[in-house]
């Protein structure tokens, strides 16, 4: 390994192509982080010039380069290792800055930007630009450097350095002329690098990973994708058309796959979550966050997903087949996905992965997704623990390995799980909770909202009218008002009793109901009179119009409901008949 102080003129006036290989992450720099930093330090060391000031670099950090291995092109070429983005970004800049001197009639500095960013060829092609990038931006790259109508991330780079270099560069007078000379100096003389050159002995792979383990890592994904292409090169694999065939999908739907999500109180990238889901299914063990690479890796180097080709293959076709679960809308996949996402659960993914992976589409996968929404929803509304979700999902995992992936042994399984901690709650359980226990306070309320939805869908036969979509943004309201004393008040006002059985019963499932949306507060504190006829005039769910044909609303009757409710539960979300909970 050699390392050289090199300002940015000794590294690019040689003709040579500095190219950034298949394995390393598209271009993620941006304006607030990047691109303005990066102006800002360029403003003030071109201004020193400008000013009669000695100048001072502007140190841009490390590029690690290696030998392209295959490269057979015009002119010499680098693999850059690590530095990347910094490049590309300097590319960018230099074009749009030699584009404005230019138009502007400033031919020298122009020139002089152009041997930065040009080789010298014959016939040009793309040999002819001194850096280029990863796979999915090339197309994008040579249309900015080019002067082509572009879009995306380089575009937006290009828009934004046109817009400071023209403000910057003022009125075309013979000012301009000063201060493109003293730009075009500052960028090739005052920006220094430290070229660390590998040599044939260097692991560029363990160099790689050490790099972007200090400052802002890559992601765990993009190591996992680093690891598997420089391992294809070494055996000596087409790696292009590996890429092309395999992690292309992951590139072309950055969208998608680079796109965060929530999980708890942390924002994940969803192609790091579904590395995490796949650890757990493959290894049969929950995968720690901040171990996933190093988990990967070891799994890898052990052969547990084959060769080096296998494993690319394998890892992603479970990614679409997490993304065909993941984008579901309808059906059994479309309401067990509505279902984590109310229940703010991610950890069933894994054991859904493994259900995908290992059954067609069809009634038999179809069933194992309705039991594991079953099983949620049940545990939901006995208000039991979630906290061993992680280790019911590896265990699940593995049971169904040693057996078969069946709707059957998936059910067998869940049936021999006992306590709260991860029990599949029987209906006794369902009746006891929903009849002896408040709902309201005690359950998330978006779960109350969406049951009561399920309830409402069941009830609409092929006569309805119209159909009902469970997504429906509901609100939950108390058909009997927390605020009860004034317009219902109890037979008896001196019965103290009574009034704590009604008190006791004004969160219970049996007086909650769902509306499209809020009455005015005051009717929802009115007497049933009132809010009844509301109700008949304004509500479009049958559930309410059952409810408004009741000429009163009392504890026998939120008790009765509460009943009906919970066998509509259990109907809704069936479990056979099996080991009995002990829980209640």
């Amino acid at each position: 390994m050699q390392a050289d102080k090199r300002t940015l003129s000794e590294i690019l006036s040689p003709d040579i192509r500095f190219v950034a290989p298949l394995f390393q992450r598209p271009y993620v720099w941006n304006q607030v982080e990047n691109w303005e930093p990066l102006w800002n330090a360029l403003s003030e060391v071109v201004n020193r010039r400008l000013n009669g000031k000695n100048p001072r670099p502007y140190f841009m950090g490390a590029i690690v380069l290696d030998k392209l291995h295959g490269s057979t092109g015009t002119v010499p070429s680098r693999e850059i290792i690590d530095g990347q983005q910094r490049m590309t970004t300097l590319q960018i800049l230099m074009e749009v800055a030699k584009q404005i001197f230019a138009q502007r009639g400033l031919d020298h500095p122009a020139r002089l930007l152009e041997r930065v960013t040009r080789n010298e060829l014959e016939i040009a092609n793309d040999h002819q630009f001194k850096v280029w990038p990863t796979n999915i931006d090339r197309d994008a790259f040579r249309q900015v450097m080019t002067g082509s109508t572009a879009q995306g991330r380089f575009a937006e780079a290009a828009g934004f350095f046109r817009d400071s270099v023209l403000t910057w560069l003022g009125p075309n007078d013979e000012l301009a002329k000063e201060r493109a000379n003293a730009f075009v100096s500052a960028l090739r003389q005052d920006l220094v690098f430290v070229a660390i050159d590998l040599d044939n002995d260097d692991d560029g792979q363990l160099i790689f990973e050490t790099l972007n383990s200090l400052g802002t890592p890559l992601l765990p994904s993009d190591l996992v994708k680093n690891l598997l292409f420089r391992q294809a090169a070494a055996d000596g694999l087409d790696t292009e058309k590996l890429y092309h065939q395999h992690w292309h999908q992951f590139e072309s739907d950055s969208d998608y796959w680079r796109g965060k999500v929530s999980v708890g109180r942390r924002e994940r990238h969803r192609l790091d979550l579904f590395l995490q889901y796949y650890l757990t299914f493959r290894l049969g063990s929950e995968s720690v966050v901040a171990h996933q690479f190093r988990d990967y890796r070891d799994a890898f180097q052990d052969g547990l997903f084959g060769s080096t080709e296998d494993a690319i293959a394998d890892f992603t076709k479970h990614a679409a087949l997490f993304k065909e679960f993941d984008q579901s809308k309808t059906g059994a996949a479309g309401n067990l996905r509505h279902v984590l996402d109310i229940l703010d659960a991610t950890v069933p993914n894994p054991l859904i992965l493994g259900i995908y992976a290992n059954t067609q589409p069809g009634s038999e996968r179809d069933s194992m997704l309705e039991t594991i929404e079953s099983y949620l929803i049940r545990r939901f509304l006995c208000c039991v623990s979630t906290k061993n979700y992680n280790r019911i999902t590896a265990d699940l995992i593995v049971k169904l390995n040693s057996s078969a992936w069946t709707n059957a042994e998936l059910q067998t399984a869940l049936l021999q799980y006992e306590g709260n901690s991860s029990v599949w709650p029987d209906d006794g359980f369902i009746v006891w909770r929903q009849t002896e226990r408040s709902a309201y306070g005690d359950l998330r309320g978006v779960g109350i909202a969406y049951v009561l939805s399920r309830v409402e869908q069941s009830l609409r036969g092929g006569k309805s009218e119209h159909g009902w979509n469970v997504r429906t943004p509901l609100t939950i309201e108390h058909i009997m008002p927390q605020k009860w004393r004034e317009n219902w008040p109890v037979p008896d006002p001196d019965d103290s009793e009574a009034e704590a059985r009604r008190e006791a019963l004004i969160d219970h499932i049996g007086n909650l109901t769902v509306l499209t949306r809020k009455l005015n507060s005051s009717i929802s504190n009115g007497s049933w009179q009132t809010k009844r006829g509301h109700l008949n005039d304004h509500t479009v769910l049958l559930m309410n119009s059952a409810l408004a044909q009741r000429a009163t609303w009392e504890e026998r009757a939120i008790m009765e409901r509460s009943r009906d409710l919970a066998q509509q539960f259990c109907e809704l979300w069936p479990r056979p008949k099996g080991s009995e909970a002990k829980s209640h």
